[in-house]
């Protein structure tokens, strides 16, 4: 299932259009896309490393759902940062390794937070509402003098 889910954001990567990428995701969607994009863009979540995106080819593995749920425990373990500096980065490295050419890629992302393609918090929240934090600017209530008796002198604080 990693795999097929990896093909799919590799097929989003090279559509253009949001409603043809919302179509596949739509098509496609399981349970480990969803945990994908939360992982990549839920803002409530931080990892606090970054690592070099991955462009060469030094060999190929395949594809281990293992590593998959590594990879899982590694992000946990960043987010509640109970590995940071170069403990994360050793960690990383170590995992690194073990990963094939598609998981090197998709995972350094996912790290990084941006797939890049193309996708934002609004398009996410729309397939899977709940998915994700959503940060709304928080705006004030229109003052109504028949439910607020203002009394002289006021104090007041710009916003």
């Amino acid at each position: 299932m990693l795999e097929e889910t990896l093909r799919i954001l590799e097929e989003v990567e090279l559509v253009s259009g949001r409603l043809a990428k919302e179509a596949i995701l739509t098509r496609n969607s399981n349970s480990i896309l969803k945990k994908i994009f939360k992982f990549t863009y839920d803002p409530g979540t931080t990892f606090g490393i970054v690592v070099p995106n991955y462009t060469g080819v030094v060999c190929d593995h395949e594809i281990d759902f293992q590593c998959w749920e590594e990879f899982k425990k590694l992000l946990w373990q960043f987010s509640r940062r109970e590995l940071t500096g170069n403990s994360a980065r050793s960690a990383w490295d170590t995992l690194f390794k073990k990963l094939s050419l598609l998981e090197k890629k998709w995972f350094t992302r996912i790290i990084n937070r941006d797939l890049r393609i193309d996708v934002n918090n609004k398009t996410i929240t729309k397939l899977w509402p709940g998915l994700i934090t959503e940060f709304g600017c928080q705006l004030a209530h229109a003052y109504n003098p028949d439910k607020h008796k203002l009394v002289w002198p006021v104090i007041v604080e710009p916003k």
